[in-house]
């Protein structure tokens, strides 16, 4: 896997076991004995998920497989029930400039053609070393990061870098992990450790017209998925999920509709809010990865007037 580790993972763990991770990755599998005994473990509880952390040092490369990382006590603050929670000391620490929260470098080559007419948002950790890999534009494409516990976003710029007045609002959240593989897009994703609540994000003031819509979200094991919902414009839309069939398709960065992200073709009215429900379908957990926004066309209504005007007359 190319690029650097995906440090300070923070919140329970959305496998099931509380954890917190600052900016240095576990070295439990450095032991062979121990590596051994709790790979037979995971086999044993046959369990679908792994998480996947890998951290160069030196020049070398340890990959750690398993269902989840191992507990860091000195770096968990129990709660009343006694489940681990970040303590405030490590969300700074995963919040340092020299963690993964720092900011992506600035596109090295023109975006795409299309990149006026396009809005991107991803969530958890900005892509590394790798394309962004969204559904649609191309590999210097600027996007928007939402990090874990940020709610709110203002002046969101078009993916060829203009400004506009666009702001987004991204319900509570205080979760984030990452599915194996390049560290895409993709890769991370933000919920909720309640696992009784729906993520909600919701855009205001894009501009009025016709727009595609791709919402990546997936967790990071195969039953993991969501079902998405959109409301534009007055019209609810929904019906469609990612992948949950028990199958590793997943974890592919070949992204395909249905799979990693669903599609919607909407319309947007002047100052009426788009709301994206990532709802729990699989699993008791709901999540982001990444949306997107293409502006397709603008709105119909001058057509429909055409037309009743060409009716009236014949």
């Amino acid at each position: 896997m190319p690029g650097e580790a995906f440090s300070g993972y923070t919140g329970e763990h959305p496998l099931g076991e509380s954890t917190v991770v600052g900016s240095r990755m576990p070295h439990y599998f450095q032991t062979p004995l121990l590596t051994v005994l709790l790979v037979a473990g995971v086999a044993a509880t046959a369990t679908p998920a792994f998480a996947e952390n890998i951290e160069a040092s030196g020049g070398r490369r340890d990959v750690v497989l398993g269902a989840a990382p191992a507990r860091d006590r000195g770096n968990q603050a129990p709660d009343k029930q006694g489940r681990g929670e970040q303590a405030p000391s490590q969300q700074s620490q995963a919040s340092s400039p020299d963690s993964r929260t720092q900011p992506p470098a600035e596109p090295s080559g023109p975006p795409s053609k299309r990149a006026s007419r396009i809005l991107n948002i991803n969530f958890g950790m900005a892509a590394r070393d790798v394309r962004p890999n969204g559904a649609i534009g191309g590999p210097h494409d600027i996007w928007t990061l939402v990090d874990v516990g940020e709610t709110e976003k203002s002046s969101l710029p078009m993916a060829d870098g203009s400004p506009t007045e666009v702001s987004l609002e991204l319900s509570p959240n205080d979760g984030e992990w990452g599915i194996p593989g390049a560290f895409d897009v993709y890769h991370a994703y933000l919920y909720h450790n309640a696992r009784n609540v729906d993520l909600v994000l919701t855009v205001r003031n894009l501009p009025a017209g016709r727009y595609d819509v791709f919402v990546f979200a997936h967790g990071a094991a195969a039953e993991q998925n969501a079902a998405i919902e959109i409301e534009s414009a007055g019209k609810r839309s929904s019906g469609k999920s990612t992948i949950n069939d028990g199958s590793m398709r997943f974890l592919s960065r070949e992204h395909q509709e249905g799979v990693q992200y669903v599609r919607y073709s909407i319309t947007v009215k002047k100052e009426k809010p788009v709301v994206i429900t990532s709802k729990r379908d699989g699993s008791d957990l709901s999540m982001f990865n990444a949306v997107q926004f293409e502006r397709t066309g603008k709105t119909t209504k001058k057509k429909k007037k055409a037309r009743r005007r060409d009716a009236s007359s014949s």
